[in-house]
């Protein structure tokens, strides 16, 4: 078992009452709104935790659409189905360096307050660029700065002392090498927002400049 997976299953239980959000639906909302779904879209929500979006992915995709909980702990995902025992959510215990084998062709992947706690960064978002198809959208989201967040993980145990969230020229190379173009980016206080699509082909252009793909996973 990772020392992450035992982090948060350990708070599993509790969790809902230690980590709450200060914000309202119109916040979340907007966040999903990124995401362009519609009627039949499928969506993943990587890290989904105890399911902070659940309402509002459930909402966007409808009656006809699919929402993947995703998780690396079981135990997190055990208190979302509880919470939210609807026909259109899956919950998958997988870690995000594993989310190719839920499947292909999904319009979107939205990582919530994750992305630092995921420890092959480089094999994770390549991951996600397999189950995307061509244009789908990732979106990386706090509702913290960058600073915020890894000063706020510094000062916790064992794992997540270790937890950051890379620097933008870090995430560029990342999503570039993965086959994505970021299409906008802000990182001020109370907000962190990354959203890039898929182009699947040809030179990446990230948004940010000219560079070409890096062949390097560190």
């Amino acid at each position: 078992m990772s020392k992450t997976k035992e982090f948060f299953d350990n708070f599993a239980a509790k969790w809902d009452e230690v980590n709450r959000y200060d914000r309202s639906d119109a916040d979340f909302r907007r966040l999903v709104a990124k995401l362009g779904l519609h009627e039949g879209s499928k969506v993943v929500d990587l890290g989904s935790g105890t399911g902070v979006l659940i309402p509002y992915l459930v909402e966007a995709v409808g009656n006809s659409g699919m929402v993947w909980a995703v998780d690396v702990s079981e135990k997190m995902l055990s208190h979302l189905s509880r919470k939210f025992p609807k026909k259109n959510i899956k919950t998958v215990p997988v870690a995000a360096e594993g989310l190719s084998s839920i499947g292909t062709g999904f319009d979107a992947v939205i990582c919530f307050s994750t992305f630092p706690h995921i420890d092959d960064k480089p094999l994770a978002i390549k991951e996600i660029s397999k189950v995307l198809k061509a244009g789908g959208r990732f979106l990386i989201a706090h509702f913290s700065s960058r600073k915020e967040i890894n000063d706020f993980h510094a000062d916790l145990p064992e794992p997540i002392c270790h937890h950051v969230l890379p620097d933008k020229d870090k995430m560029e190379e990342l999503l570039l090498n993965a086959g994505f173009k970021i299409t906008s980016f802000t990182d001020e206080p109370l907000k962190y927002e990354l959203l890039a699509v898929t182009t699947k082909s040809g030179t990446r252009d990230s948004g940010f400049g000219t560079r070409k793909p890096v062949n390097r996973d560190s």
